[in-house]
């Protein structure tokens, strides 16, 4: 049966200090039914339960971005193994070591941010840099998981990395030309593409887009 907080009875005089209390079960009422005869049947119930820490592997320290151009991304993969026998929460921050206000931290982002690693297995992470100033890009990663096996180290990352500040920065959609090109020489990065899709000949087709200058100085420029 289930016990009701009022059912708890108190037991002692009331100016003795030492009191018991003494807590009584009381069997709560069946709602109303009909009982079907020859229906009475014994149903085995089984409960299993699993009892564990959190444990995790997680074999990557340190990410060193290679110098970026500014406004460009860099990606980092690498995995998380959940070694315990349940799932596994988590959720990453990523800050400063001694200054949370380092703006440098925005550069980094991380994918999935939040979830839950099911027991035995691995999850791939996405580590992005995309800088959009030239600044301090020290940071560390860090992933809040509870209930954390003793002896285990905490899932921390150190990270760093450096912007190059262009010239000009075009403002173009992603293009496959580069996955597509059968040449046997890799376009070079420095080159940005523009893809054309015409629906036949002699039409004129357009595409439109943004120069930025990030210097702090104006100059002119000419297409050649």
């Amino acid at each position: 049966g289930m016990a009701d907080p009022d059912d708890l009875a108190v037991e002692g005089d009331e100016d003795n200090e030492e009191q018991r209390e003494v807590e009584v079960l009381k069997l709560k009422e069946e709602p109303a039914h009909t009982i079907i005869e020859d229906s009475n049947r014994h149903l085995p119930l089984k409960l299993s339960a699993t009892s564990d820490y959190m444990s995790f592997v997680c074999d990557v320290k340190n990410i060193a971005f290679a110098p970026t151009v500014m406004l460009h991304t860099r990606t980092y993969r690498f995995s998380v193994q959940n070694s315990s026998q349940l799932a596994l929460p988590f959720h990453w921050r990523i800050a400063h070591p001694t200054d949370p206000r380092a703006p440098g931290c925005r550069a980094y982002s991380i994918s999935p941010n939040t979830g839950t690693i099911p027991e035995g297995e691995s999850q791939e992470f996405i580590l992005k840099f995309s800088p959009q100033e030239v600044e301090d890009f020290t940071a560390v990663a860090s992933c809040d998981i509870a209930h954390v096996k003793e002896g285990q180290e905490p899932l921390e990352i150190k990270l760093t990395g450096s912007a190059l500040r262009p010239l000009c920065h075009f403002e173009l959609p992603p293009s496959t030309y580069a996955e597509r090109r059968t040449s046997l020489q890799p376009l070079d990065p420095k080159y940005r593409v523009i893809d054309f899709e015409s629906l036949g000949t002699k039409v004129k087709n357009t595409r439109r887009f943004y120069v930025l200058n990030p210097t702090a100085e104006q100059y002119d420029f000419i297409w050649a």
